[in-house]
C-alpha cells in the first residue's frame, strides 16, 4: 500500500490525545460506607466492572475514528508491484517546424522544449528523439546534448498521425516493457484533425506549447504611393540646339 500525500501520516500521533485522556482521567470511584449487604456488593462490582468495559470501548472508538479520518487523507492506494521490475521505452517527437518559432514565456517554444528535455529527463536514460528532419536513435541526453541546443527549424512538419505512427515503430519488439511516446508541439489545426487510437501496448502524451502572443500577423495589400518616370538611357536633353 502507498499514500498519495504520505506526510499527512505524522497526524496519527493524535491517537494518543485520546490514550491519555483515558489513562489520566479525573473522575475516580468513591467509596460510600453502607449495610454490609451480599447484593449491594455485587451490584457495586458489576457497575464499576461495566464501566470499565465501556470506557475501554469508548476509547477503542475515538482511536479508530481518528485513525481513518488521518488514512482518508492520506488517500492509500495499491502499485502495480510488477511495475518496477520493468524497464520503460521512451520516444519524443519534438516538432522543430516554422510555428514553433512563435515566442513563449522562455524564449521560442522550440527552445523551451530542448530546455525542457535537457533539464527533465535523466543524461544517461536511453530515449529515442525524432524531429520533422532528423532522428536520435537508442542514445542518451548526455550524448545528444550540443545536438539538440543547435536544432534548426524544418520547413516541412510530419502530419500527427505520421509522427505517431513514426514513434510507435522506433520501440522494441519486446511486449513485456513500458512504450512511452511523448510529442511536444504547438498543435496547431490543420484542415483534418488527428485521432489517437487507443492501444495498450503504448501511453501517448502530448505536451502543448502555446505561445504568448496568438495573433498573427498578415499582409493584406501592397501599393506604390508615388511613381517616377525612368527616361531611357538614350535620351538626351539639351537647353540648346545639340
Amino acid at each position: 500500500m502507498q499514500f498519495k500525500h504520505p506526510e499527512l501520516l505524522y497526524a496519527l500521533f493524535l491517537l494518543l490525545i485520546p490514550i491519555f485522556i483515558h489513562l489520566f482521567q479525573l473522575r475516580r470511584f468513591q467509596k460510600i460506607q453502607f449495610t454490609n449487604v451480599a447484593f449491594l456488593k455485587k451490584v457495586t462490582l458489576q457497575t464499576r466492572k461495566s464501566s470499565q468495559i465501556k470506557k475501554c470501548l469508548t476509547l477503542l472508538t475515538r482511536l479508530l475514528i481518528i485513525a481513518c479520518a488521518v488514512l482518508a487523507f492520506a488517500q492509500p492506494y495499491f502499485s502495480n508491484s510488477d511495475s518496477f521490475n520493468t524497464k520503460s521505452e521512451t520516444v519524443i517527437y519534438l516538432d522543430n517546424s516554422f510555428s514553433m518559432q512563435a515566442k513563449g514565456n522562455n524564449g521560442t517554444l522550440l527552445n523551451r522544449a530542448v530546455q525542457d528535455i535537457i533539464e527533465y529527463l535523466p543524461e544517461d536514460e536511453r530515449v529515442t528523439i525524432f524531429t520533422n528532419n532528423e532522428s536520435f536513435n537508442k542514445t542518451t541526453i548526455k550524448a545528444i546534448k550540443n545536438d539538440l541546443i543547435q536544432l534548426q527549424y524544418s520547413p516541412n512538419q510530419l502530419s500527427y498521425d505520421a509522427a505517431i505512427l513514426k514513434g510507435k515503430k522506433a520501440f522494441s519488439k519486446d511486449k513485456s516493457s513500458l512504450k512511452n511516446l511523448i510529442l511536444v508541439s504547438d498543435f496547431q489545426q490543420k484542415e483534418k484533425a488527428f485521432t489517437i487510437i487507443k492501444d495498450s501496448s503504448t501511453l501517448v502524451n502530448l505536451v502543448q506549447l502555446k505561445p504568448v502572443n496568438l495573433n498573427n500577423a498578415t499582409v493584406d495589400s501592397t501599393f506604390i504611393s508615388n511613381t517616377v518616370r525612368v527616361l531611357p538611357l538614350h535620351t538626351i536633353w539639351c537647353d540648346k540646339p545639340c
